[in-house]
């Protein structure tokens, strides 16, 4: 999987669980749950929940979107 992210990172991909990347213009909103876990949801309506391990790959896209590595706490 590793090797698949870095060569589709260049692409937009990113990569939000061990075995789960997403195309980063598909992603409409990142959300905390009431758990202050991440959830990514797609522009088709999917949900994702994103691992601790990957919340930083979500802090730059935040950053990439609005220059801050806030999220919205919906």
């Amino acid at each position: 999987m590793a090797e698949i992210t870095e060569k589709l990172g260049p692409h937009g991909f990113i990569r939000i669980h061990r075995s789960a990347l997403v195309n980063a213009t598909f992603v409409d909103t990142i959300q905390t749950d009431p758990n202050g876990d991440y959830v990514l949801l797609t522009k088709t309506g999917k949900r994702y929940h994103v691992t601790r391990t990957y919340r930083d790959n979500l802090r730059k896209l935040a950053q990439f979107w609005i220059g801050s590595e806030t999220f919205d706490s919906d």
